[in-house]
């Protein structure tokens, strides 16, 4: 299910791991980043104006702990309990 034109969650059921594509038993939530680099979240949030217009995963990896991925790149983590986004130092 994909919602163009908006940073609303969508569902994305496959992840790239290794040479192809699998699909995974969790699902991420796929988000388009805005043209100001800000998501939607709960309120904007930025997270980069390099990514504008590109879309982003959020993959639960923790209790209430999201990965924010750009393909397979890790950019940061969110936590969805204090709604702020945990910058990779």
């Amino acid at each position: 299910m994909r919602h163009t034109g908006s940073s609303r969650p969508q569902k994305y059921g496959r992840l790239h791991r290794g040479n192809g594509t699998e699909k995974c038993r969790r699902w991420a939530k796929l988000y388009k980043v805005g043209e100001k680099g800000d998501l939607r979240l709960n309120g904007r949030t930025f997270l980069s104006a390099a990514l504008r217009g590109e879309y982003v995963r959020f993959l639960e990896v923790d209790d209430g702990i999201d990965v924010i991925l750009f393909d397979r790149l890790i950019l940061a983590y969110y936590d969805r309990a204090e709604k702020r986004i945990i910058r990779i130092d």
